[in-house]
Order: C-alpha cells, then structure tokens, then sequence
C-alpha cells in the first residue's frame, strides 16, 4: 500500500514540472558598440523589475545635431529560443517623435522581422511579437541574438519601455489602458519571408518562367549608379544596405524582345484563422515599358493568375511603399512579385523590407485622414448629408459611361476601392467627404490621387476646417476643374 501511495505521489510530481511555464528570461540588454553611429541608447526605470526600458536620442553636441544624417543605434541581447512549433512572445511599448525618416526595427538572428508604422506624435504603441529561432528544430532551445535597431535623422528620440520576453506564444489581444492609445501586432511565423536582403534572400526564390533573375545588390555596387536603380537601399537608407532589383545586364547578349521576372515567397501558413497583410517597399526607375505585379497563388496553383495589386511605368527614383491584405478562406498559399517588361537596358524594378503581418493592414476601427478607402469603414469618412448628391465607395468600372475610373490607385486593379462622385441632378449640386478630427502638434503634408474623367467635370475644392475659439475657419488648399483622362494623377 505504502509503495503504491509512493508511485502516485512521484508522477504527480512529474506533471507539475512537466506543465510548469519557463520563466521569463533577461537577455542583458546593451549597446552594440560595433554597429552605433554618434548614438547610444540610454536605460531608464520601468514599471516593473523583470521589464527593461530605454530611449535613443542625440547627444548634445552641436555638429551632430545639425547633421542632416541618419544615424543609428542598435540595442542587443540573447534569448533562449526554440523554434516556429514553441515561440516565445516578445512585447514592448515604443514611441517615436519627429517624421518617417526615424525609425525602429527588429532584428532576430539578423533577420528583419518587424518595423515601427508611421503613427500620429506622442502615440505610445504596445507591440507582441511571436519571436522564434531559425537554427533549431522541436523544443530545443538555443541562444539566439535579439536586436533593436534605431534610426535617426534630427534631434528627436525613440522610447521603448517595458521590453519582456515570456517563452510562451503571445495572447491573442492585448488589453489597452485607458490613459493611452495601443495598437497591438503579433507577427505571423513564416520562415524566410520577412526579408531586408542584408545577408541573403531568405526563404525567397526565382520563379519558374523567369527569364531574368532577381539578384541582391548595394548602390555602392551597382555599376551604372549614375544612370539607374536606387540611391540608397530602404532598410538603412544609405548606399551599403542591400535590395533585391532586377535589370539587364551591359552589354546584353541574350537579346530577348521580352522578360518576366518572378520572385515566390515561402509558403505561407494553411487555414489561418485572421487575415495577414503582406508589406513591401518599392522603386521602379527608367521603366516607362514595365509593369510591377502581385499575383496571390491559392492551393498552390500557378496558372492562370491574375494580378491582384499592379504598378506600371516610370514611377521615379524614390521608394514607395505597398501593402494588399490576405484574407482568410483564400487559401493563398504564395505570394508573387511579378516584372513584365518590354526590352530596355535603362530599365530597372527593385523591391526591399518584405514583411508578412499577421492581422489586417487596417484595423477594423482604425479612424485616421490617412486612408485607401479599402476597407468599408473608410477611416471614419463620411459623406456629408446635407450634400446635394452622395460620394460612394466603389470597386471597378464606375457604372457611368465615357467617365469615371475603370481601376482604383492603390491595388491598380479592378479589385481596388476608391471613393467617387457620379452626374448631380443639377448643374451647381455639391457633394463633400468629410475627414476624421485629427490634432497634429506640427504641419503635415496632405497627399492623395484623383481622377477626373468626363464632359462638363465640374469643379474639385479641397478645404481645410480649423477651430479657433470655437469659431470654424474653413481654407480652401487646391482645386482643379478639368477633364484630365483615365488617369489617376498625384496631389499634394
């Protein structure tokens, strides 16, 4: 009886440990002296004693200070991870002041794989990142580097509070405190998908009926610089950072009227529950015969795609960025970027920081002027009433004939949505679209497309309303009244 009571009593012991979590684990966070730029990041006290905080901003001295520059610092540690099947969540709140130019990456085994989002001044946002390691395989966990990387470009500064990493799989929401804002992102695990190209191409490959590769290179390696291809790479913003780019050779002794370049991601998850938002940053210079397409490959089918985001001709020699979400019973199994191009030695389409979020590019209540009017809630839009006539948002063809867009601007397909007006009941009738209330601290720099297509166009006013002593104070920033063609065209 006694043994008996003893063997019970033993494996109860062992459940316990079995089941017991890991604690949670300080990486000794520091500065990578060997990588730091005139900065370092400076540690400051946190809410609590396992958490870590810092911030990265400029030291006081005058000539760095005016330096028009970027500048980075990178923040290291080393955490115990296991592989995709056991991730550990990594969350941490950061803030960024000052414009786009400064930024905050991740970096895991020197693999990028998360980037701050433009968000309004002073907005603290809490981050939770399923975080893995790409060298083991099971439950066994190996050391692995973790990297913070700043970047900045004036006299501003990066927070980042709260730093933990818990080896266990992220929650599924974050809860918000009601004295700030918080947006939560948790990264979808696809190995080799994330991808800056700084030490390879990750779990990218060249496509099956590419007739020319796509290939990593530096601006301070490319050897036609002066007349082609980006200045400097996205990730880094200088001319050492790595892209992936695609362009014939000189001299060229293949002598095809035509090429295809096509560049395949890993395969993505199967039967997520959420959607996923694929992210990327692209330049296509000199290429007034060259289409830029994303194709979405479901169950593994790669015939008969049709493009479901497109980019053609010179779009000049400046980044941009783009995103198409991935919505679930699809079953998108790739991703694709696709270049269709006329034969052109001066021609060239590169593509950098590839990133697959898990969550949708917009959130469902995500209200800002910012908008590409892609998802139905339209950022907090709204058509004003006491209008004569309606905006509406559309997809496609607009239903009138000879006017119209027959494809929207962010996709440039007719999957896309944008926001139009049709003919008024009567000459003179006005419809307006009104914007969210935003309060910047600074100016800000309106920027959008239009289209304007038909006999008798009318007139498009864009106003600004501003509350001075409770007195609104509307301005008139830009207009145009004429029948431009089927053309989105730029405004800012």
């Amino acid at each position: 009886m006694d043994h008996f009571m003893f063997v019970l009593f033993f494996l109860y012991l062992i459940g316990i440990v079995a089941t017991s979590p890991i604690p949670d684990e300080d990486p000794e966070w520091k500065n990578d002296l060997d990588n730091n730029q005139n900065l370092e990041w400076h540690q400051f006290p946190s809410t609590t004693a396992e958490k870590r905080s810092f911030i990265l901003k400029y030291p006081d001295d005058k000539e760095i200070l005016q330096s028009s520059e970027q500048h980075s610092a990178r923040l290291i540690g080393t955490a115990h991870l296991a592989s995709r099947d056991s991730p550990s969540c990594l969350t941490f709140t950061y803030q960024i002041t000052g414009d786009k130019s400064n930024k905050l990456s991740i970096f895991i085994d020197k693999q990028h794989i998360w980037r701050s989002r433009l968000v309004q001044e002073h907005t603290q946002t809490q981050i939770q990142l399923n975080i893995s390691s790409s060298t083991t395989t099971g439950l066994t966990r190996t050391a692995t580097r973790i990297a913070f990387d700043g970047q900045l470009t004036d006299n501003v500064e990066i927070k980042l509070e709260n730093i933990l990493i818990n080896h266990q799989p992220c929650p599924s929401s974050i809860k918000s405190s009601p004295s700030r804002t918080i947006r939560s992102v948790t990264s979808k695990a696809v190995p080799g998908y994330d991808c800056t190209f700084e030490q390879d191409m990750c779990g990218w490959t060249q496509g099956q009926n590419t007739t020319l590769d796509w290939f990593r290179e530096q601006p301070a390696s490319n050897p036609i610089a002066d007349v082609i291809g980006p200045l400097t790479d996205h990730t880094y913003g200088n001319s050492t950072g790595y892209y992936v780019t695609c362009r014939k050779g000189i001299p060229d002794i293949r002598f095809s009227d035509i090429d295809i370049s096509a560049l395949v991601s890993p395969r993505l998850p199967d039967n997520t529950a959420g959607p996923m938002c694929a992210d990327w940053w692209y330049m296509m210079h000199g290429t007034d015969d060259t289409e830029l397409n994303l194709f979405l490959v479901a169950n593994e089918n790669f015939t008969s795609l049709k493009p479901f985001w497109r980019r053609s001709g010179n779009q000049g020699r400046h980044w941009h960025h783009g995103r198409v979400q991935i919505d679930p019973g699809n079953q998108i199994t790739r991703v694709i970027y696709n270049v269709f191009r006329i034969w052109n030695i001066r021609s060239e389409v590169s593509l950098d920081d590839l990133t697959l979020i898990d969550g949708p590019c917009i959130k469902s209540d995500f209200y800002t002027i910012d908008c590409t009017f892609e998802e139905e809630h339209i950022c907090g839009y709204l058509s004003d009433p006491t209008g004569q006539f309606p905006w509406n948002r559309g997809q496609g063809s607009t239903p009138s004939a000879l006017t119209g867009a027959s494809q929207d601007h962010t996709l440039g397909t007719a999957q896309g949505h944008f926001m139009y007006i049709g003919y008024p009941q009567k000459a003179g009738y006005k419809a307006r679209l009104i914007s969210v209330v935003e309060e910047p601290e600074k100016g800000r720099c309106l920027e959008f497309w239009y289209h304007m297509y038909g006999q008798n166009i009318g007139q498009l006013n864009v106003y600004i309303n501003t509350n001075t002593s409770n007195n609104d104070v509307r301005t008139l920033l830009w207009s145009r009244g004429a029948n431009i063609g089927d053309v989105w065209r730029k405004a800012l």
